[in-house]
Formats: C-alpha cells, sequence, structure tokens
C-alpha cells in the first residue's frame, strides 16, 4: 500500500507543476503555487488528523483518507478547470496526509514482535514507489501526453484504495 501511495504521492507533487503549466496554459509561477497547494493539503491534513484523530478503527480511516484522496484526484482531471484543479489538488493532498502515519501505525500494530523489521520493509516499499513511479510517469506522459500521466496517477491512487480494503478484511 506505501508502495503505491508514496508513488503517487511523490509523483504528483514532482509533476503537478508541470501538468498545471501544459493543461491550463498556466504560467511556471502559477504551477509552482499548485505544488505548494497540494503541500499545504498534506500538511494541514496532518495537523487536523492529529489534533481530531481518536486512534479508533485506523484501518477504516485509511479507506476514508484513500477514497477521498482519489475522488478529490478524479474530479481535478475530468472538471477541466484551472481553479478546480486547484482546489481539488489541495483536497488531494488532505486525502494523502494520513495514509503515511496510518500505514506505519497499522505496521507497527500488527507485527507487535518485529516492528523494527516491518517498519523498515514497508519504508523500503514506500522508496521503492517514490523512485519508480515518477519514471514511468515520465515515459507516459511523453508518449501519450501529461494528462494520460494523471491517469496513471489515479490508478495508482485507485489500486492504493483496494490494497486498504484487503488491508481492512484482513
Amino acid at each position: 500500500m506505501l508502495f503505491l501511495y508514496v508513488g503517487a504521492e511523490m509523483g504528483i507533487s514532482a509533476w503537478i507543476s508541470e501538468f498545471t503549466v501544459m493543461t491550463f496554459k498556466m504560467s511556471p509561477s502559477v504551477g509552482a503555487l499548485a505544488v505548494s497547494t497540494f503541500w499545504l493539503g498534506i500538511l494541514l491534513g496532518r495537523i487536523l488528523t492529529s489534533w481530531l484523530y481518536q486512534g479508533r478503527h485506523p484501518a477504516r480511516a485509511l479507506i476514508g483518507f484513500g477514497a477521498g484522496s482519489a475522488v478529490s484526484l478524479l474530479v481535478a482531471l475530468v472538471i477541466g478547470q484551472a481553479w478546480v484543479a486547484a482546489l481539488m489538488f489541495f483536497a488531494t493532498g488532505l486525502g494523502f496526509s494520513a495514509i503515511y502515519p496510518l500505514g506505519m501505525t497499522l505496521t507497527g500494530q500488527s507485527l507487535k514482535q518485529q516492528q523494527g523489521v516491518a517498519i523498515g520493509v514497508v519504508s523500503t516499499g514506500g522508496g521503492l514507489g517514490a523512485c519508480c513511479f515518477p519514471f514511468l510517469m515520465s515515459a507516459i506522459a511523453d508518449q501519450f501526453g501529461i494528462l494520460s500521466g494523471f491517469w496513471f496517477y489515479l490508478g495508482l491512487t485507485l489500486l492504493m484504495v483496494l490494497t486498504m480494503l484487503g488491508i481492512l478484511l484482513k
């Protein structure tokens, strides 16, 4: 799950500026602002989650945050208006905000006897996602256009949510 999450989060972060410039014909400074909007969503989401989340049912919370990120990213890609996309990229960041902390919490809770090893393996999976998916995105964007690359990231996000559902069922 974190392999997919970190790959999508870091990939979106790396490409959102280019997406904004190419798709909406915005200036590079507005594209940079789109990156800040995305990360502001992650920051505010992590702050609010730390204040408001009571620690009950982390797997369910994980699915809620994951589904929220997927729906927000879908709306950003479908609507076709810059201001809606900016708002939805912020919301995507909010959705992504608690996934890493909740994923680590579930890992630690599930594998109490081997927490260090488990968290190390899960973190490595996230690092692999961060390394691999932006390169794959660049190949997709080069061949089919940047919008296709963002559909790829939506696919990763949906696959992440399916993985979360598997975790909940387990």
